[in-house]
């Protein structure tokens, strides 16, 4: 008998999955047809993105008027 190769979580497609906020309360919920590890880094490149942005009022507004689609 020849047990299978474990496979990294990074590297699991069609995956479900919920990441915690460390900035705030909220968390990522989602499903991913591809590698669960691409998915996280894209997660991380956007959270960077949005937290080096600077906080004008022009941006609040429009933070607010987005509808949040993760659950």
């Amino acid at each position: 008998m020849y047990p299978k190769d474990t496979q990294e979580k990074e590297d699991i497609m069609d995956y479900v999955y919920r990441i915690p906020c460390d900035n705030c309360e909220k968390t990522d919920v989602g499903e991913t047809g591809r590698k669960f590890g691409k998915r996280l880094n894209e997660r991380k490149t956007e959270v960077k993105a949005t937290i080096n942005k600077p906080f004008t009022r022009s941006w609040h507004l429009s933070i607010l008027s987005k509808q949040n689609k993760s659950t």
